[in-house]
């Protein structure tokens, strides 16, 4: 059996607040738009990944606070992770960790998007000769 990954979905309590920040602040494109069992999803997307953004409505109660059981965060990689945190943080990103090294190959940063999701970016290094 092949696996590929395809897509995540996240239940949103403000839809359109929801939508807006995963296109203006984290800049993916707004791919297609459908109902699926009376609920609104709005797919949004780069090229590498989709995410779809589901209207949960105002009154789903959160997810259970950290430390729970279950899906704790996704990642990207990315380039240039400085210069990605200060433009997010200039759209409104809210960054839980900012950029760091968790090794000397790796820098990591946490931001924490609507619904309390937290979105990791990772950006690797060569090796040091």
């Amino acid at each position: 059996m092949t696996l590929e990954f395809n897509h995540f979905g996240i239940k949103c309590t403000d839809f359109q607040a929801s939508v807006k920040y995963y296109t203006e602040v984290l800049g993916l494109e707004k791919l297609y738009e459908l109902e699926v069992l009376g609920k609104s999803c709005v797919f949004v997307g780069n090229g590498t990944i989709e995410i779809e953004l589901e209207d949960a409505g105002a009154n789903t109660p959160p997810p259970a606070a950290p430390p729970a059981a279950g899906l704790t965060h996704f990642a990207f990689m990315v380039k240039d992770i400085d210069k990605l945190a200060q433009e997010l943080k200039d759209r409104g990103a809210q960054f839980m960790f900012p950029p760091f090294n968790i090794r000397p190959t790796r820098k990591i940063a946490f931001i924490k998007a609507p619904d309390s999701v937290l979105i990791q970016l990772i950006e690797d290094f060569p090796e040091a000769g």
